[in-house]
């Protein structure tokens, strides 16, 4: 019997946010940056939607990366908390294997 074993990192599956490009310009994402930025509240509100988007496209490459591989047994490593695992399972890895 053949069993495949594969390790993955998923890079923090985890949900954070990072605010301090609107004080500190040199952090602020290219993305936002072009942006005319109202206010601070504006620049979460548009920081807030950036991250979500690069996180959904990170998270989609690596449900397909998991799906690939194929594995019977897969041992993921970055991973906040169950939570964060089981979400990222239903959300992502789940339509990747179906």
């Amino acid at each position: 019997m053949v069993l495949r074993v594969a390790t993955f990192n998923v890079e923090n599956l985890m949900a954070r946010f990072d605010f301090s490009g609107y004080r500190n310009k040199r952090n602020r994402d290219r993305t936002i940056a072009m942006l005319d930025v109202r206010d601070e509240k504006h620049y979460r509100q548009l920081e807030q939607a950036r991250v979500v988007a690069h996180a959904d496209d990170t998270r989609q490459m690596t449900a397909l990366a998991i799906a690939d591989a194929n594995a019977d047994i897969i041992c993921l490593q970055e991973v906040e908390n169950i939570q964060a695992l089981e979400a990222f399972e239903y959300g992502y890895l789940h339509k990747m294997t179906v």
